[in-house]
């Protein structure tokens, strides 16, 4: 989406912002951040930067996240194509 749009403004609302770390969904953009977050080290900012194991949680959040919801929309299609089947074999006979 990002190709397609141009944002200028990122809103980042849960926790593994791309600061932080190499996490989902921000992996490709956490490199510009890091070379950013490095050269206002000086500042001293209370910035929070994730240990490898908290960036393979927040990673492994994330990939269960996504999870669930593609299960659910798989089970009502099946569940769909199969209400369609039931009514056409019963429409034209």
């Amino acid at each position: 989406m990002e190709k397609e749009i141009g944002p200028r403004i990122y809103h980042f609302t849960q926790s593994g912002k791309p600061w932080m770390g190499e996490c989902e969904p921000w992996k490709e953009i956490h490199p510009l951040y890091r070379e950013f977050m490095d050269s206002i080290q000086p500042l001293e900012l209370p910035y929070k930067i994730f240990t490898p194991a908290e960036v393979a949680r927040e990673n492994n959040a994330a990939c269960g996240q996504g999870l669930l919801p593609q299960a659910r929309f798989l089970v009502r299609a099946i569940l769909k194509r199969r209400a369609i089947r039931k009514y056409e074999e019963n429409a034209w006979f």
